[in-house]
Formats: structure tokens, C-alpha cells, sequence
């Protein structure tokens, strides 16, 4: 064993290839927003967009350059950290459209819900690691109080989708580490029966809910799936793209993908795609690498599961294959927080690759 151990070595190499995926993306997420928002000439737009990709350039690299350990000595914190944002949210938060999921901070607002996602992740592998009989039932509903806890503060805002995705990527890790796969179900069954009858009990979450069903979604769907078709094979050619002219409101969050498609044509789109394909792969991989070590394979589970989940969520809604709700494109949709938290989240799995050893 202690042979084996000394004959193991970091490997010492960044992730070229992902870190190129993960560029392309970003790059391409600054074209297209800044298309998005050229028929209003807002500079101020502009401007904002420039500093949250400033912002995100240095999240991805600290992500990048801090060992993986020095997370998990936070993470506890960091997770209460979150919770007291989310109640405060709750209480205190900027209200738009019958939900309060933002906190203002001078001329800057925080969407709680996306720091939850990053507090959720990091908790999880490091609470897993700490964790030797999982299979145990009463183990198993002690690790995962914090994601029904988590998932249920941001529900409540509302915000159905965001308490979804983190319901599922919690989940989703310790099934990864384990646990037994009728524990998951059973709780699952009990979380969706929770976040329900929490979000009925709330008049503004109920609106919320029932203007799903209204021709305001329907339209968005439609006029998305119209920005789609009118792009063809190669698309209407960069900024060239009609959607944007306020047929298609939240084109540059919630419908981006749109947008890509209308301009760049069924080859931007299908790339798209590809280019995620590739990040789920690789962050596979990194896993695997890591089977022996429970943080760190945990850890980049989550994070890939969180990116794959996101984008076909988003892709699925734009196509119309998903009822509509908010849901981002990981890198490419603005949104401060969204953008920070993925460029945050994809150092931390480039950081993951750096740390995979290779036997001599």
C-alpha cells in the first residue's frame, strides 16, 4: 500500500481541452448577449456585462489555483452562510413579479438561489466524505436534511425551477456515493410533497404556478421556437438575429439558445450541444479519476451534473420539449450571479483535473 501510495503523482497538467470547451462558451455567451441588447443601444448593458465577465475571469481562476482541500474547510460555514441569505431573501429581499429572490446591495443585486447551488455542492462532498454508512436510513436522512432544507427556503421565493436543480444535483451526489437507491426514491417522493404544499400555502407562489398556464409562457415557447426555424442550417449571420426586437422577451436569460439558433443556424445550435456533451464527458472522467477519493469524485459529480442538468433544461425549454420556467445556459445567458457561480464551479473542475494522480 505505501508502495503504491509513493509510486502515485499529481499528473500537473491543466485541462486544455476543457478549459478551450469552457472559453468558447463564454466567448460565444458575450456575442450573443451583446446582439441582444444592440437594438437599445444600452451602454450601460454593455458595461455590466464587461464587468461580470471580468469578475468570472477571476472566480475561474481562483477556482482554478486554490487546492480542492481548502473548500472543504469552508463548506460548512459557507452552507450556513447561504441559509441565513436564503431566509433573508425570504424577509428582505428585492420583490419582482410576486417572488423575492434578490438582495440589493447598492447598485448590484444578488440572486441567493445561485450561491445556494455553489453552498450545496461544496457541503455535500464534503459532508459525504465524513459519511461511512450511508446505506443506513437514519444516516441517509441526515445528509440529506440540508438539500430539502435548501431546496424548500428557495421554493418558497418562489422559485420552482432553482429548488429543483438543487434538489436534484444534491440528491443525485449521494446516490453517487451510495446510498440506496429505494432511501432516494422515498425521499424524493417526501420532497416534492414538501416543496408542494409550501409553495400552496403561499398566495403569490400559487399565481406563480398558475400562470404557467397562461398564454404569456405559451408565447414565449412559440415565438422561441420561431427564432429556431428562421435560422436554418447556418443562421441569420452574427447580430443579425429579429427575436431580439422584443418578440421574444428574457432572449438574453431564459431563451438564449434561441437566439444562438436564429443567428448561428442549426450548426450554432447542434454545437451547442456538443460543446456540453463534451463538458459531461470530461467531467465523467474527472470523476472517475477520483473513485478513491470521496470529496473530490463527489465534488466534480455534482458540479457536472449541475452544469449537463442546467443546459438541457434550458435547451429543452427553448425547443419546447419542457414547459417553460428560468432556467439559464450555464457560461452563455447573462446573469451576474448565474455567470459567476459557473465560471466559479468550472475552475474548481479544471482545479480537479490538475489533482488527478497517475501510477508510475
Amino acid at each position: 500500500m505505501l508502495l503504491e501510495e509513493v509510486s502515485r503523482k499529481r499528473r500537473n497538467e491543466p485541462d486544455l481541452k476543457l478549459f478551450s470547451v469552457i472559453a468558447i462558451l463564454i466567448f460565444l455567451g458575450m456575442d450573443i448577449i451583446y446582439s441582444s441588447a444592440f437594438y437599445t443601444k444600452n451602454i450601460s448593458f454593455s458595461l455590466q456585462a464587461a464587468i461580470t465577465l471580468t469578475l468570472g475571469t477571476i472566480a475561474l481562476f481562483m477556482g482554478m489555483a486554490i487546492d480542492t482541500k481548502h473548500w472543504r474547510k469552508i463548506a460548512p460555514y459557507f452552507m450556513v452562510f447561504t441559509l441565513v441569505l436564503l431566509l433573508f431573501v425570504l424577509k428582505w429581499g428585492v420583490k419582482i413579479n410576486n417572488a423575492k429572490r434578490w438582495i440589493k446591495i447598492g447598485r448590484f443585486t444578488i440572486q441567493v438561489s445561485e450561491i445556494a447551488k455553489v453552498a450545496i455542492i461544496l457541503y455535500l462532498a464534503h459532508l459525504l466524505d465524513n459519511t461511512e454508512e450511508l446505506r443506513n436510513f437514519k444516516e441517509f436522512i441526515k445528509i440529506s436534511l440540508p438539500v430539502i432544507l435548501t431546496g424548500a427556503l428557495i421554493a418558497i421565493e418562489p422559485s420552482i425551477s432553482a429548488a429543483s436543480i438543487v434538489i436534484f444535483v444534491g440528491f443525485s451526489m449521494i446516490f453517487y456515493a451510495g446510498a440506496r437507491l429505494r432511501h432516494l426514491l422515498l425521499l424524493t417522493l417526501f420532497a416534492l410533497l414538501l416543496i408542494g404544499s409550501m409553495i400552496l400555502a403561499f398566495p403569490h407562489a400559487r399565481e406563480r404556478i398558475l400562470k404557467k398556464t397562461t398564454g404569456g409562457e405559451m408565447y414565449q415557447v412559440k415565438q422561441s421556437k420561431l427564432a429556431i426555424a428562421n435560422g436554418g442550417l447556418v443562421g441569420r449571420g452574427p447580430g443579425r438575429g429579429l427575436a431580439k426586437y422584443k418578440y421574444l422577451p428574457e432572449i438574453s436569460n431564459d431563451f438564449i439558445f434561441a437566439l444562438v439558433a436564429e443567428e448561428f443556424g442549426f450548426i450554432g445550435g447542434i454545437s451547442i450541444i456538443l460543446l456540453f456533451i463534451f463538458i459531461t464527458l470530461r467531467g465523467f472522467y474527472i470523476a472517475r479519476e477520483h473513485i478513491h477519493d470521496t470529496y473530490k469524485t463527489t465534488l466534480a459529480m455534482g458540479i457536472t451534473v449541475l452544469f449537463s442538468l442546467q443546459a438541457g433544461l434550458h435547451i429543452g425549454i427553448n425547443t419546447g420539449l419542457l414547459p417553460p420556467t428560468g432556467v439559464v445556459l450555464p457560461f452563455v445567458s447573462y446573469g451576474k450571479m448565474a455567470i459567476l457561480t459557473s465560471m466559479f464551479l468550472a475552475g474548481i473542475l479544471l482545479r480537479l483535473y490538475y489533482e488527478i494522480e497517475d501510477k508510475e
